[in-house]
């Protein structure tokens, strides 16, 4: 068999051209698509060099006296006809005669059953602003346990979008959408039916960075790198063939792994290096999309759309749109460039330098990934090669980049470090598929077996001189020279004495605001970093925990929020959320942003409005810090304490209770420095 439109032999049998893409069957359409062309588409731990150490010491306050990125401007320029005689520059030129297909796969999972946030962004759509004659929008929905609109619980439903509503093309019994042939068999099917100039994939769910993404709350799968080549593989996409753009609606998937595993099937991939939120307007850039646009001009879209973002402050956000046919260069570069990294002899400044580096997820510490060109700017003095070629192609590469983060340049890589030992080896293992970054792999698979190599030595506390002075604001302590040697990072975490339960105390600070004099001195800062509110019941004003990110510009804190007011289905609805602290003109602490915590291992994103709860709690932890005889536990061997201990109040009143405080006089603490 040969095709009809290049030529090419075709194996017996298919159903398109491997080589251009098009139908070879004839397949019927539906009698209301208006679209029937058929052009060719477009479309951790060494301690060799490295230590982590706990040095515990008490610190009893006595009262009285003081004991001895840059956001991208980019714009889409429109031709204008120059026939025009009257050279307005405000008309909106007509769209060109092409048409276009988007494919839109959407696991709604708990982002839609606890959320409604899928629901919310259809409702939202204004269909009637949209040319639907010459755009085809077509949803594949599935993955949830509980739809909050139209779509049935029970099936996978595919639906086109019309000006006067969503209607169904077909209902199959459920499937798996973690699994390659769903994925598949909706492209396949999208392609056959609605043939177009233009196509476009858009992929809405969690993300997990080089973990893939597509969650499916029914099967608890999920699209692994390996499935989405597969499923690529399996539809008529291809190097001569390719879709404008794959946009990732999920977190964490602007890595070059990703881009790697897309770059044959489309010309630009969309996605996020940080965790990006869902939101209840998620959809409404599509009404947007022309359909002679091209796969940048879509990202560009939906950037400007959700770069909205940036009202939530400490919220840190990244998109970027990256040009795939420029991997093969930064592929190319980066395997010469990073053999040249001699890790044995370099691994205590390579760490020093990964410990420093912005991670994405900070929350989920286990994905590791960092930003490529900050990653190789900071290594370069490590190497005996010039970076500046490298550094050049990964700016080639991302042609559009919206962020507030001036560490993040638009590509992420996945660099083993925080995770714990197996979420290493998960993610190590995905790289031996990663053929085109086999310098890399072997880059961090020797950096991993060295940080996770036997233990040199550790220290503790009575190598080390403490420096208690104003220790209401600061502790320091004298390391040593093979200490000093051998730092990479630290934080400092601060815990009061339970006074009903001995050896049990309450966790008040964890921040990374340390820093390290060229004399070895460690010094832990929190002169006005802790967070005290007003407890509603008694008035008193108490200490709850709070989390500090000095490099990530972030303060948390943990709280569950009630709605009693009922405005949400489920009576009673709560969510256990995180949230975010932002300084007020007053410079007094006032949540900024709201995001759920995950019941799981992956990032949810889901962005709440506080003013739809109206009541709060926070709930303080206490952990016993040493066994009966007055030692300091392991970590790992840490007990919560028997008797909760807690605060409630009114969301209306939560701002006006927050202060900033430093540690109160006469009371004991205990001060644990994380080497």
């Amino acid at each position: 068999m040969i095709c009809n439109n290049c030529g090419g032999q075709l194996p017996e049998n298919s159903q398109y051209c491997p080589i251009c893409g098009t139908i070879v069957t004839q397949v019927k359409t539906s009698k209301t698509n208006n679209n029937q062309n058929k052009g060719k588409a477009k479309f951790i731990k060494t301690l060799l060099s490295i230590a982590i150490v706990l040095v515990i010491l008490t610190i009893i306050i006595p009262s009285g006296k003081k004991q001895t990125r840059t956001t991208s401007n980019n714009n889409i320029n429109f031709e204008t006809n120059t026939n025009n005689t009257n050279n307005n520059n405000n008309i909106i030129p007509p769209e060109a005669n092409s048409t276009r297909t988007i494919m839109m796969y959407v696991v709604g999972s708990n982002l839609e059953t606890d959320h409604q946030m899928v629901s919310k962004s259809f409702e939202n759509l204004n269909l009637k602003s949209m040319n639907l004659n010459k755009t085809n929008i077509i949803i594949y929905t599935g993955g949830t346990k509980k739809w909050h609109n139209f779509i049935s619980d029970n099936d996978n439903e595919t639906y086109i979008l019309r000006s006067d509503g969503f209607e169904k093309l077909k209902s199959e019994p459920q499937r798996n959408l973690g699994d390659p042939n769903t994925l598949t068999s909706f492209i396949n099917y999208a392609y056959e039916t609605y043939p177009a100039d233009k196509y476009d994939l858009i992929l809405y769910n969690h993300g997990g960075a080089i973990d893939g993404a597509m969650y499916d709350d029914i099967s608890n799968d999920h699209l692994s790198l390996r499935d989405m080549r597969e499923a690529l593989n399996n539809s008529p996409f291809n190097e001569l063939n390719k879709m404008e753009s794959i946009l990732f609606l999920t977190c964490l998937n602007g890595t070059i792994a990703v881009a790697n595993t897309f770059s044959t099937y489309a010309d630009y991939l969309i996605a996020s290096e940080q965790v990006s939120y869902s939101l209840p307007n998620e959809f409404n850039f599509i009404e947007k999309i022309k359909s002679s646009d091209n796969g940048k001009e879509v990202g560009i879209k939906y950037i400007d759309d959700y770069a909205f973002i940036r009202s939530f402050k400490n919220l840190t956000y990244t998109y970027s749109i990256i040009d795939l046919s420029k991997l093969n260069r930064i592929n190319q570069l980066l395997d010469e460039y990073i053999s040249n990294v001699d890790v044995a002899t370099s691994y205590s400044d390579i760490a020093k330098i990964r410990a420093e580096l912005y991670q994405y997820g900070e929350e989920n510490v286990f994905y590791d990934t960092i930003d490529l060109y900050d990653f190789i700017d900071k290594i370069n003095e490590y190497t005996g090669a010039d970076a500046s070629e490298l550094l050049e192609s990964i700016n080639d590469a991302v042609v559009y980049n919206k962020t507030n983060n001036d560490s993040s340049h638009g590509l992420s890589i996945y660099f083993p470090y925080n995770g714990e030992k197996r979420h290493q080896e998960y993610f190590l293992n995905i790289y031996q598929d990663l053929k085109n970054l086999n310098s890399y792999r072997k880059f961090i698979e020797n950096f991993n077996n060295i940080q996770n190599g036997p233990t040199s030595y550790s220290f503790s506390i009575k190598d080390n001189k403490i420096d208690k002075e104003d220790a209401t604001k600061k502790l320091s302590i004298q390391l040593t020279k093979e200490q000093i040697k051998n730092y990479a990072t630290s934080t400092f975490m601060i815990f009061e004495k339970d006074t009903k339960h001995p050896n049990y105390y309450q966790v008040l600070l964890n921040t990374d605001n340390l820093t390290l004099s060229k004399k070895g001195v460690l010094t832990a800062n929190y002169e006005n970093a802790l967070i005290k509110l007003t407890d509603e019941d008694d008035g008193k004003t108490k200490y709850i925990f709070n989390k500090y990110r000095k490099k990530n510009n972030e303060r948390m804190i943990k709280a569950t929020l009630y709605n009693t007011n009922k405005k949400f289905p489920d009576p009673g609805f709560m969510n256990f959320t995180t949230l975010y602290i932002a300084n007020d003109k007053k410079n007094k602490p006032t949540i900024s942003a709201v995001t759920i915590v995950s019941d799981n291992e992956r990032v949810d994103g889901v962005l709440l409005d506080i003013n739809d709860y109206n009541q709060y709690e926070i709930w303080q932890t206490k952990y016993r810090l040493l066994d009966n005889e007055g030692n300091v536990l392991d970590s790992e061997k840490w007990e919560t304490s028997p008797e909760k201990m807690g605060y409630s109040g009114t969301v209306s009143k939560l701002n006006k209770s927050l202060k900033y405080a430093s540690l109160d006089k006469g009371n004991n603490y205990y001060g644990l420095f994380i080497v």
